[in-house]
């Protein structure tokens, strides 16, 4: 199993560079940040992308919460527009999967009808589909939280939408932050181990993983194991100080290995 950062990409290899026998497999980036660079500054990242030798596996933040996904003020044309540039420059930075989580750009307005906002997310994702499978690069829906989003929760609602895009590269995601906000049993990693291509994970308290914070991991990794898993894990938790997060780092490599992932 891979395991990678969530952080920007220069941060990223000075963190490499620094401490080389903490270094993971891959960069996580925030796609949205990287579609709003002006070309320059995007094409100076790509250089400094292809002299490092890091990899950039994925991207999460899909979309920047100015492009409305759900809701009236939705545009498909604006959509259309932003999933070329953003996934053109996602291919160019070797990116593999692109997570739409997203809240800001897919909350449901007060008084919208639920059914009619998930139509419209279901159209936007077969929009990012399309510009997508033109890249090679596959999509991974992501639930969240209910304190952080109102249309796409659990497990189960991700698992939903992904049937009802209905697109071969669009897959799901499950950030085991959220999962245990929402209290879904782990159960449910198994049950839609058929759609599962990209996890995320950090503590409890949203920040780096402690020792102390082992059997959590370990846990969350057997049910991994259990649903046959085989893609990317991620560190999603801000961006704790050096130490702690090669000591982050150092405690995935650990259960990974443990748990024979």
């Amino acid at each position: 199993m891979k395991i990678g950062i969530c952080m920007p990409f220069e941060k990223y290899i000075d963190f490499c560079a620094r401490r080389p026998e903490d270094a993971p497999d891959y960069c996580e980036v925030n796609c949205a940040s990287i579609a709003g660079l002006p070309d320059g500054e995007f094409f100076a990242l790509l250089r400094k992308k292809e002299e490092s030798g890091a990899v950039i596996y994925s991207a999460n933040g899909l979309v920047p919460s100015s492009v409305r996904l759900v809701g009236p003020e939705a545009d498909e044309a604006v959509i259309r527009a932003y999933a070329e540039k953003a996934f053109s420059r996602l291919a160019a930075l070797g990116v593999e999967v692109a997570v739409l989580g997203s809240s800001a750009a897919r909350r449901i307005p007060d008084g919208y009808a639920k059914e009619r906002a998930l139509g419209e997310l279901a159209s936007a994702g077969r929009i990012f589909s399309e510009a997508a499978e033109k890249y090679r690069i596959r999509i991974a829906i992501e639930p969240l939280r209910r304190q952080e989003d109102n249309i796409v929760n659990t497990l189960a609602d991700g698992a939903a939408l992904v049937r009802r895009i209905d697109r071969e590269n669009v897959r799901l995601l499950a950030d085991f932050y959220h999962v245990e906000e929402n209290g879904e049993p782990l159960s449910d990693i198994s049950r839609f181990a058929d759609l599962l291509i990209h996890c995320h994970i950090c503590s409890v308290r949203r920040d780096a993983l402690l020792d102390s914070d082992y059997p959590f991991v370990k846990e969350r990794f057997s049910a991994l194991r259990a649903a046959g898993y085989r893609g990317g894990i991620s560190f999603e938790g801000g961006l704790p100080e050096e130490e702690r997060l090669a000591g982050t780092v150092r405690l995935l490599r650990r259960a990974a290995e443990e748990a024979g992932l």
